[in-house]
């Protein structure tokens, strides 16, 4: 699980590429009172696959695996909420075997 600030792409921990990990996002800082979220999808580079995929009011989660050892991703979560924004937040990760 990851916080965004806003500003900066926050570093998430290491992705072995043989592993299926869980990765999420908590979105309850950005939004306004009353609003929730209706809608997420994880935008990846070809070599990460996302097995499963989850949603509820404040948070995103998702199963992922693959990736390349030595090499770097943003996935990239884009949400839409029941007030109409479109939001994209991403993290950066590193895949090494482990």
């Amino acid at each position: 699980m990851f916080t965004h600030n806003g500003k900066d792409i926050p570093i998430a921990p290491v992705q072995d590429p043989n592993n299926v990990d869980l990765w999420g996002a908590d979105w309850s800082d950005f939004l306004q009172e009353g609003e929730f979220l209706i809608s997420s999808i994880w935008i990846l580079d070809l070599d990460l696959i996302s097995v499963d995929e989850w949603c509820s009011l404040t948070h995103t989660a998702f199963l992922m695996k693959g990736g390349i050892s030595g090499k770097d991703y943003i996935p990239t979560n884009r949400i839409e909420t029941n007030l109409g924004s479109t939001i994209d937040r991403s993290m950066f990760v590193r895949c090494i075997d482990t």
